[in-house]
């Protein structure tokens, strides 16, 4: 559920954010968060918006210490009947936490996938979001599933940003269909023509991953000089 967060909202309200670390820790364990008052809960949420998001790790703690005596479930099926966490949430709790495969489609992976493939039409329509799965998993790599999974969203929360995306820091803007198509500030309505993926391409997925290197992952770092 913080994945959505992380990018530009810590930076925007670092005190809030260290304010917020302090009460998880404070409540580490699910029974404890479970067993604190919502009112408490919702007070050290203060500045971070988002509020539906403190209710539902509230419920979720809560049901978590009820269902699973306190253990975090590692099923994704699990997790996707807890509040709050669909299937790109899940997977990406399952990847970054519990280095686990899982593809992960939020809003921003949806956009860089869409730009990226030039996928036609509307990402919020079934046919699509379909086909964007199917992306998704296909470029999910079975080693260092936690670095590409981070470096995947921070890709598009940052350079391939929902407007003026910075297409000349990109990594990826020399084989982005929507940048050669001049349609990457309308990743809604790109024109496909033929499709530019037709399999799994492990190259694309060892440039992605190349992003978290830059930023600083050692485990990265050493895994792209292997």
């Amino acid at each position: 559920m913080l994945a959505g967060m992380v990018t530009g909202l810590i930076s925007q309200n670092m005190p809030a954010w260290h304010a917020a670390c302090a009460a998880v820790w404070l409540h580490a364990r699910a029974a404890d968060l479970a067993a604190a008052d919502l009112d408490e809960v919702l007070h050290h949420w203060t500045g971070l918006g988002y509020y539906a998001r403190a209710r539902n790790l509230h419920r979720t703690a809560r049901q978590i210490t009820r269902e699973h005596n306190g253990h975090f479930p590692e099923d994704p099926h699990e997790l996707e009947r807890l509040p709050g966490i669909g299937r790109s949430t899940a997977g990406a709790i399952l990847s970054i936490a519990g280095g686990q495969r899982h593809p992960i489609l939020d809003g921003n992976v949806k956009r860089v996938l869409t730009r990226y493939h030039g996928v036609d039409g509307w990402p919020g329509r079934q046919a699509v979001k379909n086909q964007l799965w199917e992306i998704a998993e296909r470029h999910t790599p079975r080693r260092r599933v936690a670095d590409y999974t981070q470096a995947i969203m921070d890709l598009g929360a940052t350079l391939c940003a929902r407007s003026r995306p910075a297409c000349e820091r990109c990594p990826q803007s020399a084989d982005c269909r929507a940048l050669a198509l001049g349609r990457q500030a309308d990743p809604a309505t790109y024109v496909a023509g033929e499709s530019v993926f037709e399999g799994p391409d492990l190259t694309q997925a060892h440039k992605w991953y190349q992003v978290a290197a830059r930023h600083g992952s050692t485990e990265a770092q050493q895994d792209l000089t292997a």
